[in-house]
């Protein structure tokens, strides 16, 4: 397990890291495949990285009906990440995710 700093900054990564894999596959991703892609790649604990997905600036959670998740709990593999329309300058400093 984690250090606390070492989890607070492992969640302040996961801020930059998830939008920009997101971005790496296009404008959109599976809940399902990103947790192929990440899951095998960081340490981070699931509740950490569901909570950087609702806080990202950059993100949306889509539920199947097309709704916006608000909660951690309740994403499923099944919802979609989105990178939202008016967007931060991340792209700007884009470098490999530690993800």
């Amino acid at each position: 397990m984690f250090e606390a700093d070492d989890r607070q900054a492992a969640r302040t990564q996961l801020l930059t890291d998830i939008p920009r894999l997101v971005s790496d596959a296009g404008k959109t991703m599976l809940v399902g495949s990103f947790y192929e892609a990440a899951y095998s790649a960081t340490p981070a604990h699931m509740n950490d990285i569901h909570v950087a997905m609702l806080e990202s600036e950059e993100l949306e959670v889509i539920t199947c009906n097309g709704g916006i998740r608000r909660k951690g709990n309740t994403i499923q593999i099944k919802d979609t990440l989105r990178l939202k329309d008016q967007r931060t300058f991340f792209p700007m400093f884009r470098q490999k995710p530690a993800l």
